[in-house]
């Protein structure tokens, strides 16, 4: 890990792309991920009464959310998303005691603010301790995440705020507070008005704490409708696939107004999910692309991007 300074820590947070864009009629709050530094006044707190629970089992923790998570993201298909499996991390179970200290400092936090305390969900928990485990098994804490919006879902009907934050110390839980209390982006979603849920997990891997924490402003905890079609006004490019006469080039064409470059993604289908075989890419002046794929079925969709909204090309089937 760098051995960098305090104030290193403080000019190396970064946001997450793609995030803190208008949606679905409220603000997204952009994911950070921040190193844990010291040299910040230290927060005073008492040891709270156990808030999280999460057992000892890591496969009966994880089982059911990664179905759950895994049943939605196969639903959001048919908005033209590429089916990715939340599955495939080691499955360290979250450390309740480091947990319940954050969640402490958090709450005292907001309560001199007159705010209310947050209560955790378990679930939503579980969501931010298979991101945890993610960066303790890459090492790395530069990982985006690009599904956490969209996983909150499973554990809240409604999603009208959300903010990820994670950091990463081989120190104590009040590190970690210190770091995220130095930022003003997660000092404005730790205060967010009106909101109620949290979810906060902290792994160990042997030597360094990785923690996730995701506030939630909305209906939680239930169950949404994930296929339900989100409507915007976004204008959408004419998206023509077709295979090549010999039934084996698969040929892309984007036809759009302006001068940017349009990513496309060849999606597979597999056992009933659309999964990414190739992202493409086209421009102003080559509005066609051809690629070779195997045997199986295939669609293009063009996902949202640079003010463009979704467009789904029809199944192909090549043999």
């Amino acid at each position: 890990m760098p051995d960098w300074s305090a104030a290193d820590c403080l000019t190396h947070s970064w946001s997450v792309p793609g995030y803190g864009r208008r949606d679905e009629g409220s603000i997204v709050r952009a994911g950070v991920l921040a190193l844990v530094g010291g040299g910040i006044a230290l927060l005073a707190t008492t040891v709270p009464a156990a808030a999280f629970d999460s057992g000892s089992d890591p496969d009966t923790y994880y089982q059911s959310v990664i179905g759950e998570v895994d049943n939605h993201r196969a639903d959001l298909s048919v908005q033209g998303t590429a089916f990715q499996s939340v599955d495939g991390f080691s499955r360290r179970l979250p450390d309740d005691s480091f947990d319940d200290l954050i969640l402490a400092m958090v709450n005292r936090f907001r309560s001199d603010r007159g705010l209310p305390g947050y209560e955790q969900l378990e679930e939503l928990r579980a969501q931010s301790a298979m991101w945890a485990n993610r960066m303790a098994d890459t090492k790395n804490g530069y990982l985006a995440d690009p599904w956490y919006r969209s996983d909150a879902h499973v554990a809240c009907s409604t999603v009208e705020d959300i903010y990820t934050v994670s950091s990463f110390t081989q120190g104590t839980p009040q590190d970690v507070f210190n770091n995220w209390a130095a930022d003003p982006g997660t000092v404005n979603a730790i205060l967010m008005p009106g909101s109620t849920w949290v979810g906060i997990a902290t792994v160990d891997d042997g030597e360094t704490q990785w923690t996730t924490m995701r506030v939630v402003r909305g209906t939680c905890p239930g169950s949404s409708s994930p296929s339900a079609t989100v409507t915007d006004t976004l204008p959408r490019p004419t998206l023509a696939v077709a295979p090549s006469k010999d039934g084996s080039v698969v040929q892309v064409k984007v036809d759009r107004s302006g001068n940017s470059q349009i990513a496309v993604e060849l999606q597979t289908l597999v056992r009933g999910r659309w999964l990414l075989w190739q992202k493409l890419y086209t421009e102003p002046d080559r509005q066609k692309v051809s690629v070779d794929p195997p045997a199986g079925q295939y669609r293009a969709v063009v996902p949202p991007q640079s003010g463009y909204g979704v467009v789904i090309g029809p199944t192909l089937t090549l043999s």
